[in-house]
């Protein structure tokens, strides 16, 4: 009985990788390559933005071969809360992120 358990074991295991090989590389066929990268306090300084203050061969080479978002916005119009807004994907004053962690529950006053 032990046999036959570890041949039909073996036998499913196997199974699963062939089929999961497959469809791995089917798949990762059909995705596409995203490099999304968040940086912040840096304005539009970059050469891709019509900026010539520094140079950034790396970056304006990836903007060069992919595509380069000039018109996005942010939930919010300061760091924290817009911070809060793309971790969580919710809205700051949902999440209660804001007031920059000003209030009367940071002053000890509720």
């Amino acid at each position: 009985m032990r046999i036959l358990f570890f041949f039909f074991l073996g036998l499913v295991v196997n199974s699963g990788f062939s089929q999961s090989a497959t469809t791995e590389k089917d798949a990762s066929a059909a995705q596409p390559n995203i490099l999304w990268l968040v940086v912040e306090d840096i304005s539009s300084y970059l050469p891709m933005y019509g900026d010539s203050t520094i140079e950034t061969p790396n970056l304006s080479r990836l903007a060069a071969e992919g595509i380069c978002y000039d018109n996005v916005f942010a939930p919010a119009p300061v760091c924290a809360p817009a911070r809060a807004a793309i971790a969580t994907g919710m809205y700051p004053n949902r999440l209660g992120a804001d007031h920059m962690r000003t209030g009367p529950w940071m002053m000890g006053e509720v």
